[in-house]
């Protein structure tokens, strides 16, 4: 599906051009490749990055994959977990996620993500101490990057 070195490749060159790098890592979307997302993230740990967001592949109905189902949720849990141990800058858990696992919502704030886009009642009810952002993950990485500098 994509050739990781040129990947990693594009994203060192635009930090050469002093571009914010904030990439986003899609658990799942390769079935034969799993695993590969530790991959990328041992590759991510060689650049400057500012931040990472990671999603989880979701099938959308009308596409090519729409067939496709989720990722195993325990794979995905921990890769959420090694990228919480690989990654020093801020890490995102992304908006494109299977909304009835909530509790990913709650493993990656105890694992000291920065912000999950697009958060669950239930989860907002719980911490209503903190900052509620209903956005796109995109998003959220800019406000991060306004808030951390």
């Amino acid at each position: 599906m994509y050739n990781n070195d040129v990947l990693i490749d594009s994203l060192r060159k635009l930090k050469l051009m002093n571009f914010r790098v904030f990439p986003h890592i899609v658990i799942g979307l390769n079935p034969r490749g799993k695993g590969l997302e530790y991959k990328a993230i041992d590759s991510l740990t060689t650049l400057n990055i500012d931040g990472l967001s990671i999603v989880v592949f979701t099938p959308i109905n009308g596409t090519p994959l729409e067939y496709r189902s989720y990722p195993d949720k325990e794979f995905v849990m921990r890769i959420l977990g090694y990228a919480g141990k690989m990654i020093s800058k801020p890490l995102v858990l992304g908006c494109m996620r299977p909304r009835e696992w909530i509790d990913i919502e709650e493993y990656a704030f105890k694992l000291g993500y920065n912000a999950i886009a697009n958060p669950s009642m239930r989860f907002v009810e719980k911490h209503k101490d903190l900052e509620v952002y209903n956005l796109c993950c995109s998003y959220v990485t800019i406000k991060l990057i306004l808030v951390l500098d």
